[in-house]
Order: structure tokens, then C-alpha cells, then sequence
């Protein structure tokens, strides 16, 4: 089947989400040469969808790619007062959905905050997002206003192929946390991480908790090392 390259512009309130940016494109590519239109009904709380089939077929692949308002490879810039910076343990992933908003899915993950290093958290054990990840077909539709899955010719797809059928959200800036390691991350009021990749950084020592002190751990994208926080 021939693939389609399809280009288009999302203006997302990418600043408050994902940190630094404040627009993202798109590139998706489907069997389909058609734009979608889409609507929000994620929900925060909901982590029951699973992207498991015995019969998995991909869909197609959406790109995107963020306009930067500010470097993110520098970790000052993607720190606000409205952001917090947390040292975590990974202890589970669940399946991406469309959480936090209508136009990119995130994958949630399950985590034990280990220290505040800064602003104000009190839950010791939180989810964590980070924007994109492979959803369901019917996901994406759900995602979608009527009018836009008729238009992409999405509604000859049954329920039944929508479930063994996925569409992968990616960036050059994903990263995916391992269980059992040890992060610092730099996240939203909802814990999702700013700047993709760029707000998170790696415990040097194989990700043992507990091991290595924070100036030593390093940005998963960058290599660069997390800075001093004068609290």
C-alpha cells in the first residue's frame, strides 16, 4: 500500500505541557491521505487501556516535531515556579493514551518520589507522564471529533480492527524510563515531564537508588550533568 506523508500544525499549549515550546508539527504517516481534526477526551486519572493484541498491525506513525521558545537542553530554562523537580523509582508502565490532551497521547508510568529537590510535593508515590507513545487505532479515534475520523476514512475500520491496530507517537526527543531505575525529573503540576527527553536525567550508577548524589546524574539526551539547585 502506498504511504502518505502528511504535514500538519498543531497549536498546542505546548509551554504549560512539555516545557519550551510552543507549537509542534506533525508529520503522520498513514495509508491514508487525509488531515484529522481532533477533540479532547482523555481523562488524567484513567490508566486501563492496554496496548496489548495477539495480532498487532501498525497503522501508521505520527512525528512531531516542537518549536523550542528556549533551549531545553539547558535545564534552567525548562524550570519555572510552576514546575517541579523530583528524584524518582520507575516501578511500572502503563498504556498510552490521550490523559492530558487531545492532540498527543503520553505514556503514564508509575513512580515513588524519593526526594523533592524542588517546589512542593507531598505524594510519595505519583504517575508520571511523558508526551507520546503506540496507541490503539480506536484510541486515536476516540481522540477525534466525528467529522474527523469520517474524513480520514477511519469509520470503515470495525472495533474489532481498531483494537489489533496502532498508531506510534514519537519524537527525536522520546526517551523511556526503565522500572527499577532511578530518575530526576523536571515535571508540571499534573507530573508531566517538560521537554521530552530533556527534562529527565539518569542515575550514573545503572540506576541503583540511593547511590550517587544529584550533581552527578546526567540528562538522557544530552549527556549534560543535572545543575545545583540553590533551594
Amino acid at each position: 500500500m502506498k504511504k502518505y506523508l502528511i504535514v500538519l500544525l498543531i497549536a498546542l499549549s505546548a509551554v504549560y505541557l512539555y516545557g519550551c515550546s510552543n507549537s509542534v508539527t506533525s508529520e503522520v504517516t498513514t495509508g491514508d491521505n487525509s488531515i484529522a481534526q481532533t477533540q479532547n477526551v482523555g481523562d488524567n486519572s484513567t490508566m486501563e487501556k492496554s496496548n496489548s493484541s495477539s495480532a498487532k498491525t501498525s497503522y501508521g506513525t505520527i512525528s512531531t516535531v516542537p518549536s523550542w521558545v528556549a533551549d531545553p537542553s539547558i535545564p534552567e530554562n525548562l524550570m519555572t515556579d510552576s514546575r517541579l523537580v523530583l528524584k524518582i523509582v520507575i516501578n511500572e508502565k502503563a498504556g498510552a493514551d490521550f490523559y492530558l490532551t487531545e492532540h498527543e497521547p503520553v505514556t503514564p508510568y508509575k513512580a515513588e518520589v524519593t526526594e523533592v529537590i524542588a517546589g512542593d510535593a507531598a505524594e510519595p508515590d505519583i504517575t508520571v507522564y511523558v508526551a507520546g507513545g503506540e496507541v490503539t487505532l480506536n484510541q486515536y479515534k476516540n481522540s477525534m471529533s466525528e467529522e474527523s475520523v469520517k474524513k480520514m476514512g477511519l469509520d470503515k475500520y470495525s472495533a474489532a480492527d481498531g483494537e489489533s491496530m496502532f498508531v506510534d507517537f514519537v519524537t527525536d526527543f522520546d526517551y523511556d524510563f526503565e522500572v527499577g531505575n532511578e530518575y530526576i525529573v523536571i515535571v508540571n503540576e499534573d507530573h508531566m515531564v517538560a521537554g521530552y527527553g530533556y527534562g529527565i536525567f539518569k542515575n550514573p550508577a545503572d540506576g541503583k537508588p540511593g547511590i550517587s548524589s544529584n550533581e552527578s546524574f546526567t540528562n538522557v539526551l544530552t549527556d549534560k550533568s543535572f545543575p545545583v539547585i540553590n533551594r
